[in-house]
């Protein structure tokens, strides 16, 4: 059976990688550290944003927003790097990733808010700690400054969201219940197809980022802009999404 190709647009992605049968990819402090060293260098080479993390013992979890279609360019990077480090530490050899990593291209705000928070109760849900800010490997305690933030994550949208860290404490607060189970559900098995049932709108036709696809005359985008407002995507989403101004959108919108 063919593998579903990659979706490699730029925008927000949840990663996920796990060691080869599940086995431990972090063996200390060190090594996540050295991890985080690796992702930062590999965001700033391809012009990624990290929003998020958390390391668990044989996994990570990522939240990177990238602003063109280099996704896997990046992510191989960073699990080729860090594969070096961890095996020439540990004197080993062969492969050190369960095949290849699991993404999902987030188009929905709704899911993108869930999902912050799902990336941070992974610890608590693995029995690991018993209550959030005790783990020192997530993004949490430097969204919250009980740690330097990595010069990485300081673009997050947690500190363009927020601007109080009490503020941050209560959005984190919220919802450890049934939507974090559906995106769990949604994880186990691997499916992008199930992922968009769940969480994008019934009033929308398709992903945003689909309507650009092999748009390579502005008469094209301009169409293309027209037909997904007019699925009921707002002119703010859309500008985001083509780089253009709000006002802009709404002059082709209007046919000025």
């Amino acid at each position: 059976m063919a593998r579903r190709p990659r979706i490699d647009f730029a925008g927000y992605h949840h990663i996920i990688n796990r060691g080869v049968n599940r086995g431990v990819v972090f063996e200390s402090k060190q090594d996540k550290e050295s991890f985080l060293k690796i992702l930062c260098k590999s965001l700033k080479k391809h012009d990624a944003i990290l929003h998020s993390f958390c390391l668990m013992d044989n996994h990570y979890h990522l939240l990177i927003e990238t602003t063109s279609e280099n996704l896997s360019l990046l992510m191989r990077q960073i699990n080729a790097n860090y594969a070096i480090y961890f095996n020439k530490k540990y004197q080993r050899s062969g492969h050190l990733w369960q095949g290849r990593y699991k993404s999902w291209y987030i188009t929905n705000e709704a899911y993108l808010y869930e999902l912050l928070r799902y990336i941070e109760h992974n610890p608590l849900r693995a029995n690991m700690i018993t209550r959030l800010g005790t783990y020192p490997f997530s993004s949490y305690r430097q969204f919250v400054q009980l740690q330097e933030c990595i010069p990485c994550l300081k673009h997050s949208l947690l500190f363009q969201w927020f601007q109080t860290t009490q503020e941050i404490v209560d959005f984190f607060d919220m919802g450890e219940g049934e939507r974090l189970e559906k995106i769990e559900r949604v994880l186990e098995p691997i499916d992008n197809e199930a992922l968009e049932a769940l969480y994008v709108p019934k009033d929308k036709k398709q992903p945003l980022a689909l309507y650009f696809t092999n748009v390579n005359k502005l008469s094209e985008r301009n169409e293309q802009i027209k037909a997904a407002h007019k699925d009921g995507w707002s002119q703010h989403k859309i500008a985001k999404q083509v780089g253009l101004s709000q006002g802009m959108v709404n002059r082709i919108v209007n046919g000025n």
